[in-house]
């Protein structure tokens, strides 16, 4: 291996067999995790639209197509549906709205949940973690669990225990 040894390394690297569990993620998956619920729904009609399903007008104003054929994606699924129960269509942002608590984004987010891609919304709902406030509570935690009781908290009726009789 004559020549620059930068290049021998960079063609060990890359003939090197990449370890771990890789995550195939769908287009959809990739939406989610780079924009959550809002960026999915945009990514279906951008599908639905391509494929001749829907129609996107100027004005943002979505409507079916009629005679399209039935999509097998649920998120697909559910922005047909949707359409379809409206006649004249959405505007793209009350589309959006609408489909925001569908069974099928809250599907979508409770797989990658199950990944570890994202975090649960119950972890999310506590706020923002404070390291400081929460290593001065835990300090605090401590200290009282340090401290001395007193005689009347550690035995009932005093230090030497509940009185006998009169």
């Amino acid at each position: 291996m004559s020549g620059n040894p930068s290049c021998a390394v960079r063609r060990r690297v890359s003939d090197a067999t990449p370890c771990g569990a890789g995550h195939a993620l769908s287009h959809y998956e990739l939406a989610f995790l780079s924009g959550g619920p809002r960026r999915a729904i945009n990514t279906a009609l951008a599908v639905l639209a391509t494929a001749g399903a829907v129609r996107v007008s100027r004005g943002s104003q979505v409507t079916p197509v009629f005679g399209a054929p039935p999509s097998p994606v649920p998120i697909e699924q559910a922005v047909l549906a949707t359409l379809a129960a409206r006649p004249g269509g959405y505007r793209a942002s009350e589309l959006r709205r609408a489909l925001a608590a569908h069974p099928a984004l809250a599907e979508l987010a409770a797989g990658l949940e199950r990944r570890g891609l994202i975090v649960p919304e119950r972890a999310r709902l506590r706020g923002p973690v404070d390291l400081h406030r929460d290593r001065a509570l835990h300090r605090g935690h401590r200290a009282r669990q340090a401290r001395p009781q007193p005689a009347e908290r550690r035995h009932p009726g005093g230090p030497r225990g509940p009185a006998l009789g009169p």
